[in-house]
């Protein structure tokens, strides 16, 4: 739509084409617009900054759906080879949901992996993690604190024993050990809040 720029003297055409506003005298079309200074036209919403606010939802979208998918791949190709490989256990289904961020549950892989269930391929993971929402920092430390029974900063094997084996999917001693050992990354004994 035409508008008159004090900078060019005269009426120059905005024209939204493939992301850019283009501004040009060459490119007006039907009648001119009378003159408008530049202080009546600023802050106004017109058809295209209208297109350039939807154009950047869209763009952010694309962008976080984009990093979604790069994410799901990373974690895919942490545990295969590639893409094209599919889980073909339940097992597998797990570490790559524990690659992605996710803590799956027995009940949670279950939904996914059923009896009749023999392989899932890249794009059905995709899904899956769409459904499955990431382990949150705050709800991650919420629980540090609770199984830290002396309020020390730290969790000792036998502190994250008592609680994986006496409540939720009960764990054995071996399962808790090797727990312990990924996870105590300064070989302390104890996993304190800066290896969480």
């Amino acid at each position: 739509r035409g508008e008159a720029s004090p900078f060019l003297g005269g009426t120059v055409s905005l024209r939204w084409v493939g992301g850019w506003v283009l501004w040009s005298p060459w490119l007006q079309s039907g009648p001119r617009p009378p003159a408008v200074g530049m202080s009546s036209w600023q802050g106004r919403s017109t058809p295209n900054t209208r297109k350039s606010a939807q154009s950047e939802t869209s763009r952010s979208q694309y962008n976080e759906e984009e990093t979604f998918y790069r994410n799901c791949r990373a974690a895919y190709l942490a545990v295969f080879g590639t893409s094209l490989e599919s889980i073909t256990s339940k097992d597998q289904l797990c570490l790559a949901l524990q690659q992605a961020g996710r803590n799956p549950t027995r009940r949670t892989l279950g939904k996914y992996w059923t009896q009749h269930t023999k392989k899932l391929n890249f794009d059905e993971f995709c899904e899956i993690l769409k459904k499955e929402k990431p382990i949150d920092k705050n709800e991650l430390m919420k629980a540090f604190r609770k199984i830290d029974l002396n309020n020390d900063g730290s969790i000792t094997q036998e502190e994250l024993y008592k609680v994986l084996t006496t409540k939720g999917e009960r764990m054995t001693r071996e399962e808790v050990k090797m727990i312990m050992d990924e996870a105590d990354s300064n070989n302390d004994g104890k996993l304190d809040y800066n290896e969480v």
